[in-house]
């Protein structure tokens, strides 16, 4: 399953070159498990600009390609806490950091309710590499 769009730029960043490339392994894999749950995941932010992360006091990863938000409004929490937890468990934000970052996070934030996902250059599936 593919995600949806809520515009067209959107649309197109999508299959721009500026979205990092494990950042699109796991927006697809957080539509298979979202499907699971008869959810259509829409992607309402992947890049911004310098002065729109401003705006939003973002810290930058969206303006690197490496953060999508998922809409949440309309989805019920159990399902939002389960996709959650699938690609959680299934996916490494970064081996040794100490800070525990999680890719798929639901909590309050931002402007609205959402998922935001979001990858470095060391994000991988757990056990990828073995």
């Amino acid at each position: 399953m593919l995600p949806r769009f809520e515009t067209e730029r959107i649309a197109q960043e999508w299959i721009g070159d500026r979205v990092a490339w494990n950042l699109r392994a796991l927006v697809l894999d957080f539509c298979i498990e979202a499907e699971k749950h008869d959810w259509s995941p829409l992607i309402t932010c992947l890049l911004r600009t310098i002065q729109e992360d401003l705006a939003l006091h973002g810290n930058a990863i969206h303006c690197v390609g490496r953060a999508a938000d998922i809409r949440t409004m309309d989805i019920q929490p159990d399902a939002v806490v389960e996709v959650c937890e699938a690609i959680n468990k299934r996916w490494e934000y970064n081996r040794g950091d100490k800070r525990n970052l999680l890719c798929a996070v639901s909590k309050e934030h931002g402007t609205g309710p959402h998922i935001h996902l979001q990858v470095n250059p060391m994000t991988k599936i757990i056990g990828w590499d073995q």
